[in-house]
């Protein structure tokens, strides 16, 4: 079975795409057990988007390395809330055409509350990049922080060039290391003396949000898959937080925190009011880094750029 195709503003490029995978078969147990991995992973990258799509709409990075043309067939992946797809669409012309695609229900609901009158040239569905079918053929493909989540990054990459036209083009953002991009633990680590038992480490290079971090490693899973002429740049950008002109950002850093699973588990095992406490000190430590007004950060991400091979 699979989860209902999920679209709107027109189909998408080859008619209709196949939605995420839901694993059912004979051994049940072992079904659950992939249907509740594929759930964690895509409530992690929303919780992870809800932070990214922030940044993504102040970084034109990404989309500039892409660097769309009028009339191009575009896939976005992981696409999040569409904050990337809508930039794309707007300079592609009626005669182009995105398609965001998201393991995340939830994301895709709300990317498609965004479309508004509906563009023509612009659509979203719900798929697994990493094993459905992804229609096409496109002229290129983009990701800002939405490919660092795979199970299998060489299933996805390779199925991503399946679908693009020969020469198609790649350009993604992620991030670096984690000490490069301090803003991810700032608050979290406030939290951390509060749980019951301490979060498990992670190897290096699970999926998250710092997967892609060493570019040998990325070089080699394109190179592997069947992409060409890969290049990765390292790009230092002062990160911002806030939402609106008089928003210091501090309340969507603390959000963000609250609804990760260090968040929540720190209310389930010290209460709300001893989060509240150590709240506090997360707040006034982000207050220092206060810059006009609002919440500035330094960044590291690389910036990865390749060509399908003709022969891939």
């Amino acid at each position: 079975a699979q989860t209902p195709n999920l679209q709107l503003g027109g189909p998408a490029p080859g008619g209709l795409l196949p939605g995420q995978v839901e694993v059912i078969n004979r051994a049940e147990s072992a079904a659950r057990g992939a249907e509740v991995a594929a759930t964690k992973a895509a409530a992690d990258a929303e919780r992870a988007t809800a932070a990214t799509e922030v940044i993504s709409g102040k970084l034109q990075t990404g989309i500039d390395a892409l660097a769309p043309r009028l009339g191009e067939t575009i896939l976005d992946i992981g696409c999040g809330f569409g904050t990337t797809s809508i930039a794309v669409a707007s300079v592609i012309g009626s005669n182009g055409r995105v398609h965001g695609v998201d393991i995340s229900r939830a994301m895709i609901d709300r990317a498609l509350t965004r479309l508004g009158a509906s563009p023509l040239n612009l659509s979203f569905g719900v798929r697994d990049v990493q094993s459905d079918t992804l229609a096409g053929p496109y002229d290129a493909a983009v990701s800002r922080f939405g490919v660092m989540f795979f199970e299998d990054p060489a299933a996805a990459f390779g199925n991503i060039g399946a679908a693009m036209r020969p020469g198609g083009r790649l350009a993604f953002v992620c991030w670096q290391a984690p000490a490069l991009n301090p803003f991810f633990g700032m608050v979290a680590r406030h939290l951390v003396p509060l749980l019951a038992e301490p979060p498990t480490a992670q190897p290096p290079d699970a999926p998250g949000p710092f997967a892609f971090h060493d570019p040998d490693r990325v070089r080699s899973l394109l190179a592997d898959s069947g992409w060409v002429d890969v290049a990765i740049e390292p790009f230092e950008p002062t990160l911002r937080f806030d939402i609106a002109a008089d928003d210091d950002g501090i309340d969507a850093i603390v959000g963000l925190a609250l609804d990760s699973e260090i968040g929540r588990t720190a209310v389930r095992d010290a209460g709300e009011e001893a989060v509240r406490t150590r709240l506090d000190l997360a707040r006034e430590q982000l207050r220092s880094h206060l810059v006009d007004g609002t919440v500035q950060l330094r960044g590291a991400i690389w910036i990865v750029t390749a060509r399908r091979g003709d022969d891939a």
